[in-house]
Order: structure tokens, then sequence, then C-alpha cells
């Protein structure tokens, strides 16, 4: 399997204050279960340095449908992310290498 991406997601969660830690907990949960799916290479959770307290759940993905799965698993997920963030509204970006 080629390690270069097609599709590279990036979801971007700005938590309710004090909720950090649990918005990065079920963000990891996520990512370990997205690890699984069918053309993933690779999902990480990540911190914002330029924007503390986000959380950022970025994947690859060696095929350009790899991030509708993401999306399923993201529907999954908003009744138990969705608390945590609040009135934030998520921030989704899909970047095409060159």
């Amino acid at each position: 399997m080629s390690d270069h991406a097609q599709v590279i997601r990036i979801l971007v969660l700005r938590p309710a204050e004090g909720r950090h830690d649990e918005l990065a907990k079920v963000c990891e949960e996520a990512a370990e279960k997205a690890r699984q799916l069918e053309g993933n290479i690779g999902v990480q959770v990540c911190d914002v340095r330029e924007d503390p307290g986000d959380v950022c759940v970025i994947s690859r993905w060696s095929e350009a449908s790899g991030p509708e799965r993401m999306q399923q698993l993201n529907e999954e997920y908003r009744s138990r992310y969705s608390p945590l963030i609040g009135d934030n509204a998520p921030r989704l970006y899909h970047l095409t290498p060159r």
C-alpha cells in the first residue's frame, strides 16, 4: 500500500469551556475506529499550536472516497462530541496533495 494520500481530511473542534480532555478522549476513540476503515492510511488527534484548546483530527486516505467513510463515523460520534463543543461549529477541510 502506498503511504501517499489522495485526500487528507482535517476536522477541527473547539471544546466548550473545561471540556478539552473529554473531547480529546472521544476523538481518540473515533480515531482508533477510523484506523480500521478501508483505505485509511492513518489518523492522528492533535492539539493546535496556533489555537490552544482546539482538537484536530487528521485522517489520510488512499482513495478519494475515503473521507465519506470518515464522515459516516463522524455521524456515529456526533451525539458524543456535540455536547462537548457547545455552540462552537466544527470546521472541516479536505486537502488534495499535488
